[in-house]
């Protein structure tokens, strides 16, 4: 019985040429299978059949199906669901937000591998006008699953790929509470591959400027992995800009480190915070440098062309002013004779 209704929806998917058709056999087909077990190739095979141009309603439908059946389909037929996802207008953003509670499960799942290629394509195909931001449920999973995100941030630096660095930006930014430490996905890297720690350190110093802790904490991570010459300009990048940018934050994550850290990481964190002690009896000494220091004819100068400035700037906002059409122009009173 079952084949014969199968053999009859793939007459109508090949002939028919309706969107309510589409969506009506998604559905059909989507009951008998969770009823009945069909074969599993069969099922992705009729479902590419449906979804090869699918319209918004179809999507929404086959969104509903996939959110909560993750566990029940196989993976070939959420290979077909997500390969349809991945052609989804950046306009349609219900669409998006429908599918976001599916893709959190195949985290849940450890079908990694299929949700990382789905949000590549997307990301990638749409050229940054879907943001991985869109998807809140599935990001919340990703922070609280650190050898996925560290994963996820190795895989994508080393891609090149400017929309995957600006969605790592994306995960780690939306965490204000606190900055998350990440640390290098060490299958990922290529030992044939010179100098792609330094090259991974300076993504991680642009892409993750303003999440300070989780930039330096993954540009540590590389020392084990680098030669003598990409170690020195690690640390050189991790001085400058992270630590002179964030002297707090940065340097207290540092000594930190001199305690709890790896031999690698002590011995990174003490030569950095050795460079900006010497760094800053640097500027100590610039004060006693008679020829940095304006001379008192400069000073003079300074001081008249600042008060100029200032007057001319009140002058200028007394014209326009909302209290002077109540109360008129100030005057200047003389008291005397």
């Amino acid at each position: 019985m079952t084949d014969k209704v199968l053999n009859e929806i793939e007459k109508i998917l090949k002939f028919g040429h309706s969107d309510l058709l589409y969506s009506t056999a998604v559905e059909t087909l989507m009951n008998i299978y969770l009823n009945t077990k069909f074969g599993d190739s069969e099922l992705a095979r009729l479902l590419r059949l449906a979804l090869s141009q699918p319209s918004k309603e179809t999507l929404l439908l086959a969104s509903r199906y996939f959110n909560f059946n993750t566990n029940n389909i196989p993976d070939s037929a959420i290979h077909v669901f997500l390969n349809a996802f991945s052609e989804i207008s950046p306009s349609n953003v219900d669409v998006l937000r429908q599918i976001d509670y599916g893709l959190s499960h195949l985290l849940e799942a450890n079908k990694e591998e299929l949700l990382i290629s789905f949000l590549e394509k997307i990301l990638i195909k749409s050229k940054g006008a879907i943001s991985i931001a869109i998807f809140s449920s599935l990001l919340n999973k990703i922070k609280n699953n650190n050898e996925f995100l560290n994963t996820l941030v190795t895989r994508w630096f080393l891609s090149k790929k400017t929309v995957l660095g600006k969605a790592i930006n994306e995960i780690v930014g939306q965490n204000y509470d606190k900055n998350i430490e990440l640390s290098i996905d060490a299958d990922l890297l290529s030992s044939e591959n010179e100098g792609i720690c330094l090259f991974l350190a300076k993504k991680a110093c642009g892409w993750l400027f303003m999440s300070p802790i989780s930039a330096v904490s993954f540009m540590l991570s590389l020392i084990d992995f680098a030669s003598k010459s990409e170690v020195e300009s690690i640390n050189e990048i991790i001085l400058n800009p992270l630590l002179l940018s964030y002297s707090g934050s940065v340097n207290e994550y540092l000594s930190n480190k001199l305690e709890n850290g790896t031999i690698s990481e002590k011995e990174s964190a003490s030569t950095i915070l050795e460079s900006i002690k010497t760094y800053h009896k640097g500027l100590e000494k610039a004060w006693d440098i008679k020829e940095l220091q304006p001379s008192l004819t400069q000073r003079e100068a300074y001081q008249r062309k600042y008060n100029e400035d200032s007057n001319k700037a009140y002058k200028e906002s007394s014209k326009n002013s909302f209290l002077s059409s109540f109360f008129g122009k100030p005057q200047v009173m003389l008291y005397g004779n």
